[in-house]
């Protein structure tokens, strides 16, 4: 699969929070089940969050990754004609889209300060 087409289908299913929601009695029941108090610290609520953003976190690692980058510029020089720039330009636009400034969330908002603090 191309990586434009990738960014495509990424754009429309994984950086979507309106695909990646989950019904509140799903996620009810995602909590961990109380045997006694060994939780250590932590709570026993379900990090919903952070569960999408540790995917979504791999999935920029994997397009921003210096190899994935070398091997698009040097594709360039046999008939790729998506750059890096233009890799760049597609996951911003993916991740910044116009449409969820409205409708921002936590699901929006995670991937979004990852992308500005790391990249």
């Amino acid at each position: 699969m191309k990586p434009k087409n990738s960014i495509k289908i990424l754009n429309k299913y994984y950086f979507d929070s309106r695909k990646l929601s989950i019904p509140a009695n799903i996620a009810s029941k995602m909590q961990k089940e109380r045997r006694s108090f060994d939780f250590f610290g932590q709570t026993e609520d379900p990090k919903i969050h952070n569960m999408i953003l540790k995917g979504q976190k791999r999935v920029i690692k994997h397009f921003t990754n210096s190899k994935v980058l070398k091997r698009l510029t040097d594709s360039s020089l046999y008939g790729n004609k998506y750059l890096p720039s233009e890799l760049f330009k597609d996951l911003s636009s993916s991740i910044f889209n116009e449409k969820k400034s409205r409708r921002l969330n936590g699901i929006d908002q995670n991937p979004q300060s990852y992308f500005v603090k790391d990249y």
